[in-house]
């Protein structure tokens, strides 16, 4: 009789705990406050109360930028693998304060082919038999799957990788040994990213321009990917961004980027639906714009000639000099540099990924080393009656730094 009762008791406890919940949503603020986002959104499945304290939650969370960084050791590339995706998926993911709205991952070309694909994730309470029935997959798909489907996840494969390590801050650059970075991007007020994937051939590659391309006032960055070295393509490219697009844009937005081996296309674009299916997702020219009145970018590129640390430094100074913003709400960087530099140049490893972290010690930095650069040096916004320059934007044996700040509105 005394456990029947004791059942009842606990029972009754619960109830009223759940009571004050609900008539105390303050109480229950507080106790959801603490849980990451996906922890949140099964909370909020509980009941409407819940629902509602989930809402406020997330309103008053800091929405900013989260990057990781995993390493595979070319050795013991099958057990690393698993390893660092195991990293990403619990340690990282499923402790994200807020859910990623867009995920730019930069990978060494063995991850996303042959043998550093990946097993799809398993459903919660799936058998042996859907174990077995598993194929593996780009490994670009993997992260898309452990995803929402409203996040758009951007695939960039090269020859090295540079990214910060979400831990301790510190960056590294991967010449050598497999590596993959990412660049989650949470829905940020007052930044807007949109994206251009094309499949067609070089020559008409501009000639199907979305509409935020042209109109969109506030455009302030432009990431340009291609899967080409050709020297052919690469003039193309260059005289299509420097041509008539440039003038409709002011020319006060950075241009950025650069040629790369393999891109992947994110889902949920209708215009690209039968290009993923018959290519799986890869595309030939991949362009990122990233506006918003509040939004703030500048670059600088490190020449051929700027063979030193202390010419590297230097270049990155002056891009500490014209690009703060004392009331960023959120900042991240791109390193877009030649195959030809790094530790091959410098004789020394991590060096002009570690003069950009002297100056800008908390920004995360991502990016990759391609086979030609994309871009040019802007440092400032013109005048209204100063015609916009046309500048060099192919560039080969240089680094370009991009530095992108979102300002509290």
């Amino acid at each position: 009789m005394s456990t029947a009762n004791a059942k009842v008791d606990s029972v009754q406890s619960c109830e009223q705990l759940q009571n004050i919940l609900i008539r105390l949503p303050v109480v229950t603020d507080v106790i959801l406050a603490f849980l990451p986002a996906r922890a949140l959104n099964t909370a909020a499945q509980v009941c409407t109360a819940w629902a509602d304290s989930a809402r406020r939650v997330r309103r008053r969370r800091r929405h900013h930028a989260s990057f990781f960084l995993g390493q595979v050791r070319t050795e013991s590339v099958s057990s690393d693998l698993h390893a660092a995706f195991a990293d990403f998926r619990y340690d990282f993911l499923d402790s994200l304060s807020c859910e990623p709205k867009h995920v730019l991952v930069f990978s060494t070309p063995d991850l996303i082919e042959g043998k550093g694909a990946l097993y799809p994730p398993l459903r919660p309470g799936a058998d042996g038999r859907t174990h077995a029935r598993r194929k593996r997959e780009c490994f670009v798909n993997y992260v898309d799957r452990l995803l929402p489907r409203s996040t758009r996840v951007l695939g960039i494969a090269a020859s090295g990788i540079i990214g910060t390590d979400h831990r301790d801050l510190k960056t590294f650059e991967f010449e050598e040994d497999s590596a993959f970075s990412c660049l989650c991007l949470p829905t940020i007020p007052g930044l807007q990213v949109h994206y251009l994937h094309l499949h067609s051939d070089v020559e008409t590659m501009f000639s199907r321009r979305p509409s935020w391309l042209t109109s969109d006032p506030d455009i302030k960055c432009l990431l340009v990917f291609h899967d080409s070295d050709e020297e052919e393509d690469i003039n193309i490219i260059s005289k299509s961004m420097r041509g008539d697009l440039w003038w409709r844009l002011g020319g006060n937005v950075v241009v950025a980027g650069g040629h790369v081996d393999c891109l992947h296309a994110p889902r949920g674009d209708p215009a690209s639906a039968a290009a993923r299916e018959e290519e799986d997702r890869q595309c030939n020219l991949m362009v990122v714009g990233i506006s918003g009145a509040n939004v703030h970018a500048a670059s600088v590129v490190v020449p051929a000639s700027a063979q030193t640390p202390a010419a590297a430094e230097a270049a990155v100074a002056r891009l500490k000099r014209a690009a703060v913003v004392p009331d960023a709400r959120c900042s991240f960087a791109f390193m877009f540099a030649c195959v030809g530099r790094g530790s091959y140049m410098f004789r020394d490893r991590d060096v002009e990924s570690a003069a950009f972290r002297k100056h800008f010690p908390n920004v995360p930095l991502v990016g990759f080393f391609g086979n030609g650069e994309i871009g040019h040096e802007h440092l400032g916004v013109s005048g209204d009656g100063d015609a916009p320059r046309l500048p060099r934007l192919d560039h080969t044996y240089s680094t370009i730094f991009v530095l992108v700040s979102v300002e509290n509105q």
